[in-house]
C-alpha cells in the first residue's frame, strides 16, 4: 500500500510552466505543446489581456489547466504583480520551467548615428525586463525540485547566437548588442539552461575580446573612454529610471550615487539630512541608490518584526576586531544572533535586572551627593555643570560595575586620570563613524569608514589580513583601548573562576552582567555557549550601547527639563507625592506608578534617540513588503528613528516638548493618539533584534531624573544655552528650544549648561 500511494503521488505531480510573450509565435507555440501534456500548469504571460481570448481555445490535456497572467516586460512592476497574483489567487509556490520568450532585435546605425532613446527602447525588454522577470520568480523556482530558465527570442535575448562583427566604432554594430546579451545571461546564469554543448563554456568577455582587431594606443584609450561614458550613462539610467528602488522619490544626486550620504555622515548630521528631505518628499526617502528609509510605525512593525525578512546590513562587520567572531550586535547571520541573544535575554532577566540594581541605586546616589557638593552653602544656585559630561560619566561607571567588577570613578573630580577610557574609545570608534564622541569630545579631523565608498573594499580585506594589521599597527588610543578591556575582563575572568572552585554562598557573590554571561550554558547541551573572546566582546558591547545611549537621552531631558519650568515642576510635584525620601527611589511599583516620569522619558526618547539615523536593513532573498512596496533582495531598507519621531501624522506640533502626548487623559489627547505615538517610539527598536537593555536603560534613566528632581530645582545656564540649536546655524539646527546631536552611529551631544539648587519638599 505504501509504493502504490507513492506512485499516484509521481503520477498526479504537475509540472508548472511559466511563459512570457505566449500570444503568438515562438510563445503560443510553447503554450499549445505543453498543454497537450497531461499534467501541467501552462501560465501564459501577455502584455494585454484583452488579446488573449484564442488562448482559451488551445485543447488541454487531462489534468492541465491554463492560466494567463499580464506581464509586459517593458514595465518595471509587472512582474511582480504577476508573481504576487500567482501565488494569491493561483496557489502557484514553486515553477518549475520559466521560458523567458520576449525581446526586441533592432537593425542597429553606427555608435555616431544611434539615438539613446533607442537603445533604451532595446534595453527595456532585453535587459530589465528579463531581470526584474527573475528577481520576482526567483523564490519560486528555489522552490522547485529541478527548476530550469531559458531566455529565448531575440538574438540579444539569446544564450547560444551571437551577432558577428567586432565593437568598434566603424563598423555597424555598435556595444548594444552584446551589452544587453551579456546582462541578460549573467541575470539568469543561476537557473540557465545552457543551448551550448556540455563540453563549452561559453565567457563573453573573452569572446568580445578575441573579436576586437589589433589597433593603436589611441584607438584603445578612445575605446576606454566609449565603454566608460556608456558604463556611466547606462548605470545612471539604471538607477534613476529602471532600479527596483526607483519609483521612489529622493534628491537627484542620492538616487545615483552614495556620496550625499557619505558627505552628511561627515557633517554629522545624516539623521538631519534625512528629515529635511522627509519635510520634502515624504516619510519614505530613497537616500542612496540602494537604500530606502520608511519612517512610519507601519513599516517600523513590519521591518522590525517577524515577518520582515530583513538582516542587518554587512556594515556592522566593520565593528568586529575580528571577523571570526562577532557580539550579538555585529551578528550578522539570523541564527549566530539568535544564539547570542538568548544569552542577553537571560542576562536582563527580571531575577537578573533585581541584582543590578544596587550597583545602578550606589552609584547614583554618590552623583547626586557630587552635585550636591557643587551647591554654595547660602543657598544660592550652583556653577553651570555640563550634563553632556556629567551624565556620560555616571552612565559610565555604572556600566563598568557592572561589566568589570568595578566602577571607572569618571565622576569624581580628582580621579582625571581614569577619564582617559573615554579618549580610548574614541580612538578606537573614529575610524568607522566620523567625530564618534564620548560626551562632548568630537573630533573632525580623522579618517572615516561608515557610509563612505571603500566600504565594501575594507570588508574584504577584515578577513584577509586587515584584521591582523589593524591589531598590531593601528592607532595607539585603539589598541590601548583594548589592553584596557583585556585587563579588566582578565581580572573579572579570575573572579568567576575563584567563584567557581571555591563555591561561596549565594549572597557572596557579585551577580552582575559578567556573572551571568559567564555562566550561561546551552539548556540543551549543558555547554557553555560564548567562547572567551566572545564574552569579552559582549561586555565590550555592553559598556559602549548602555552607556553612551543612556547618557544621550539623560543629557537631553535635563535639556527639556531646563527648557520647559511648567514640566519640571510637574514632575517634581508627581515625585514628592509618591516620595518621602530619596532613598525611596528605587525600581518597583511605586516609581513605575510615576506616569508623567514616565511620559517625561518617553518624550525625550522621542526627541533624541540614542540612534540618531538608521539601523541599516538588507532585505533577503524573496524580497519583502513595506508600505504596499515590494524590496526586491539585496535592497537596503529601514526606518530613521529620529524622522519618525518629528513625523508630524504621529506626532503633531513634533518639536514641542509635550509629555501630554503621551498620557491619554491628559488635554489633547486621546486613547487612539497615545496607542500611534507608542507605535512610533522606536528608539529601542523592535523584535528579535530589539534592544535586549531595554529595561534596564529605562530603570537607569527614571532612578536618575526622579532622584535629580526630588533632590534639585534646575535652571538653564542664563548666558549659554549650549546643546539648544542656533538660529543662524545650518538648516535644521536653528532650534533654540530642540536638544541637537550628532550622528556617530550612536547619538552623541554637548551640553546643556545647567545650574542646581537644593528642591524645597512642597508640603501638601
Amino acid at each position: 500500500m505504501p509504493l502504490r500511494a507513492k506512485i499516484i503521488i509521481m503520477t498526479t505531480a504537475l509540472t508548472t510552466v511559466f511563459i512570457t510573450g505566449a500570444n503568438r509565435g515562438i510563445g503560443r507555440g510553447l503554450v499549445e505543446s505543453y498543454l497537450a501534456k497531461p499534467d501541467h500548469t501552462v501560465i501564459a504571460a501577455v502584455r494585454d489581456l484583452n488579446t488573449s481570448g484564442p488562448l482559451s481555445q488551445i485543447p488541454v490535456a487531462q489534468g492541465s489547466r491554463l492560466v494567463v497572467v499580464k506581464l509586459d516586460a517593458t514595465i518595471e512592476s509587472d512582474a511582480a504583480d504577476a508573481v504576487k497574483e500567482l501565488s494569491t489567487k493561483h496557489a502557484i509556490d514553486h515553477l518549475d520551467i520559466i521560458l523567458a520568450n520576449a525581446g526586441v532585435c533592432y537593425i542597429w546605425p553606427t555608435v555616431a548615428n544611434v539615438k539613446i532613446d533607442d537603445m533604451l527602447a532595446s534595453l527595456r525588454p532585453n535587459v530589465f525586463g528579463i531581470i526584474w522577470l527573475y528577481q520576482a520568480t526567483r523564490h519560486l523556482l528555489n522552490n522547485a525540485a529541478n527548476p530550469k530558465w531559458v531566455t529565448i527570442g531575440s538574438t540579444a535575448g539569446s544564450i547560444g547566437a551571437y551577432i558577428p562583427g567586432p565593437c568598434k566604432v566603424t563598423r555597424p554594430h555598435p556595444m548594444m548588442d552584446p551589452v544587453c546579451r551579456r546582462a541578460s545571461i549573467i541575470s539568469c546564469l543561476e537557473h540557465s539552461t545552457s543551448l551550448l554543448p556540455q563540453d563549452q563554456v561559453y565567457n563573453p568577455s573573452m569572446d568580445l575580446m578575441n573579436r576586437l582587431p589589433e589597433t593603436s594606443s589611441t584607438g584603445l584609450l578612445c575605446l576606454a573612454g566609449i565603454v566608460t561614458v556608456l558604463y556611466i550613462f547606462l548605470a545612471a539610467s539604471y538607477r534613476l529610471f529602471f532600479h527596483p528602488l526607483a519609483k521612489h522619490p529622493g534628491p537627484f544626486w542620492a538616487r545615483l550615487t552614495g556620496i550625499p550620504s557619505f558627505w552628511h555622515t561627515l557633517r554629522q548630521d545624516r539623521h538631519v539630512w534625512l528629515w529635511r528631505l522627509q519635510e520634502k518628499f515624504g516619510p519614505t526617502i530613497r537616500y542612496a541608490p540602494n537604500g530606502v528609509v520608511i519612517n512610519t510605525p507601519t513599516a517600523f512593525r513590519t521591518i522590525s518584526g517577524p515577518k520582515g525578512n530583513v538582516r542587518k546590513k554587512d556594515t556592522y562587520t566593520l565593528f568586529q576586531p575580528w571577523s571570526h567572531t562577532s557580539s550579538t550586535l555585529q551578528a550578522i547571520d539570523i541564527r549566530d544572533h539568535g544564539r547570542k541573544r538568548k544569552v542577553l535575554n537571560h542576562v536582563f532577566s527580571d531575577k537578573s535586572l533585581r541584582s543590578f540594581e544596587p550597583f545602578v541605586l550606589t552609584n547614583v546616589e554618590r552623583w547626586c551627593d557630587l552635585i550636591s557638593k557643587k551647591i554654595p552653602n547660602d543657598g544660592e544656585w550652583s556653577t553651570s555643570l555640563n550634563m553632556a559630561k556629567w551624565v556620560t560619566y555616571l552612565t559610565f561607571d555604572i556600566m563598568g560595575d557592572l561589566c568589570m567588577g568595578k566602577s571607572f570613578g569618571l565622576k569624581e573630580a580628582e580621579n582625571t586620570k581614569m577619564r582617559h577610557v573615554l579618549a580610548l574609545l574614541e580612538g578606537i570608534m573614529v575610524l568607522f563613524q566620523p567625530s564618534w564622541t564620548v560626551g562632548n569630545l568630537r573630533k573632525t579631523d580623522n579618517a572615516q569608514i561608515a557610509n563612505s565608498p571603500f566600504v565594501p573594499l575594507w570588508l574584504w580585506l577584515k578577513p584577509r589580513g586587515l584584521d591582523w594589521v589593524f591589531d598590531k599597527y593601528g592607532p595607539p588610543a585603539a589598541r590601548a583601548w583594548r589592553g584596557f578591556v583585556g585587563q579588566c575582563l582578565q581580572e573579572r575572568t579570575k573572579v568567576e573562576e575563584g567563584i567557581a572552585e571555591k563555591a561561596p554562598e549565594p549572597q557572596d557573590v557579585r551577580k552582575d552582567f559578567f556573572h551571568y554571561l559567564f555562566k550561561y550554558k546551552d539548556p540543551d547541551t549543558g555547554k557553555l555557549v560564548l567562547s572567551r573572546n566572545e564574552l569579552w566582546m559582549e561586555c565590550e558591547l555592553l559598556i559602549v550601547a548602555g552607556a553612551d545611549t543612556t547618557a544621550t537621552v539623560l543629557a537631553a531631558l535635563f535639556f527639556y527639563l531646563v527648557h520647559n519650568q511648567d514640566v519640571q515642576d510637574r514632575l517634581a510635584s508627581e515625585i514628592q507625592s509618591e516620595f518621602s525620601h530619596i532613598n525611596e527611589i528605587v525600581a518597583g511599583p511605586k516609581l513605575h506608578a510615576c506616569k508623567f516620569l514616565r511620559a517625561v522619558i518617553s518624550e525625550g526618547l522621542r526627541l533624541a534617540p540614542p540612534v540618531a539615523a538608521e539601523l541599516p536593513r538588507t532585505v533577503l532573498p524573496g524580497g519583502t513588503y513595506a508600505e504596499g512596496h515590494f524590496f526586491p533582495a539585496g535592497v537596503d531598507l529601514s526606518i530613521c528613528t529620529y524622522c519618525l519621531g518629528l513625523n508630524k501624522d504621529v506626532f503633531p506640533e513634533p518639536f514641542q516638548f509635550r509629555p501630554e502626548r503621551w498620557m491619554k487623559d491628559m488635554e489633547g489627547s486621546s486613547e487612539e493618539s497615545v496607542k500611534l505615538a507608542e507605535s512610533g517610539l522606536s528608539a529601542f527598536w523592535a523584535g528579535s533584534r530589539g534592544c535586549a537593555g531595554k529595561n534596564l536603560a529605562w530603570m537607569e534613566m527614571s532612578i536618575v531624573i526622579a532622584r535629580a528632581v526630588f533632590s534639585f530645582q534646575m535652571r538653564r545656564d542664563p548666558s549659554n544655552n549650549l546643546g539648544g540649536g542656533d538660529p543662524s546655524g545650518r538648516i535644521g539646527r536653528r532650534n533654540p528650544e530642540h536638544y541637537e546631536t550628532y550622528d556617530a552611529f550612536v547619538a552623541t551631544r554637548d551640553g546643556p549648561l545647567v545650574q542646581f539648587k537644593e528642591r524645597v519638599r512642597s508640603v501638601s
